[in-house]
């Protein structure tokens, strides 16, 4: 009985031993490389590594999504086949068992891209990765700041909109004030606009900013719309306002120093006024003088008939 269930003890062991031999994993690890976004009409560079450990490479397959369009045998030939994707052109002379490049991609191709490794006998073992590629469309323009004054007092309200037009995706938007991003209390979102036909979108981001003292920097403000996309597509645009009556004063009093910021249309007002004050000064002196000299003539006239 104990020599029959030492056999029996040594033949699972055996069996263990087998099964796991069978079942160990040659493939090491998988790992795909793709760029997160790319401008449409590029070509895209799309790279799966892995490691063998010990069996030899049996197939890598590509998926847009759950659909297949590009498998690598190795023992086959030829080696590379494709499958008919609309929108997605494989370029096969520069395509291999670790990297496929898609030439002129467009953005209906956008989505999840997959690499399915297999390795050969024993062990057959296979691993998919899966990551995101973005094609991109730029917009046909920079943004644009819309309805804009020149002049601003301290207390109105600064109201615009900042657009971006036609893109895919929608671009995002961003104010900046005097180089430093606006509250985001201050920003207006909007609805993206989508063209029915081109299926290009439009962003829209609008501004209304309570004016204070601390916006004005000698009497101007700088106003930034900057537009991104991923971090492939990045424009801006700058507006500059006045302050309608800036005064930046300090006392004079204890050896202060008087300062006065004033804008140019006010300068050139206040410069006109300065020549007629200072003409009409000249005329009065002149008048006054006039005035004296007749004085003096009269006396002495007066004095000589007296005297006579």
């Amino acid at each position: 009985m104990i020599i029959k269930l030492h056999n029996w003890i040594y033949f699972l062991t055996t069996i263990m031993f087998i099964i796991e031999d069978l079942t160990v994993s040659s493939l090491g690890m998988v790992h795909i490389t793709i760029p997160n976004a790319i401008q449409s009409g590029r070509n895209a560079i799309l790279m799966c590594d892995y490691e063998l450990e010990g069996d030899d490479l049996y197939s890598v397959k590509w998926y847009k999504g759950k659909r297949e369009f590009f498998r690598y045998t190795a023992k086959e030939i030829p080696s590379i086949k494709t499958f008919h994707f609309p929108g997605i052109q494989v370029d096969v002379q520069s395509s291999n068992a670790s990297r496929i490049v898609l030439n002129n991609v467009v953005p209906e191709i956008s989505g999840k891209f997959s690499c399915e490794v297999s390795a050969d006998a024993p062990s057959f073992q296979t691993h998919i990765v899966s990551g995101e590629l973005q094609v991109v469309e730029f917009p046909e323009q920079s943004p644009s700041i819309d309805d804009i004054k020149q002049y601003y007092n301290v207390g109105d309200y600064l109201e615009t909109n900042c657009t971006s037009n036609s893109s895919i995706p929608p671009a995002t938007l961003e104010w900046w004030i005097n180089d430093v991003p606006a509250h985001i209390e201050h920003a207006i979102r909007y609805d993206t606009v989508v063209d029915p036909i081109s299926k290009r979108q439009t962003s829209i981001l609008g501004l209304r900013l309570p004016l204070t003292n601390e916006h004005f920097y000698q009497g101007r403000l700088k106003l930034q719309c900057i537009a991104r996309i991923y971090d492939i597509y990045e424009k801006d645009v700058t507006r500059y306002v006045e302050e309608q009556y800036p005064r930046i004063l300090a006392n004079s009093d204890n050896g202060g120093v008087h300062f006065s910021f004033i804008s140019d249309r006010d300068a050139a007002g206040k410069s006109k006024s300065s020549v007629i004050q200072h003409n009409h000064n000249i005329h009065l002196i002149m008048l006054v003088l006039l005035l004296v000299i007749h004085s003096i003539v009269n006396y002495h006239q007066i004095e000589s008939r007296i005297f006579e």
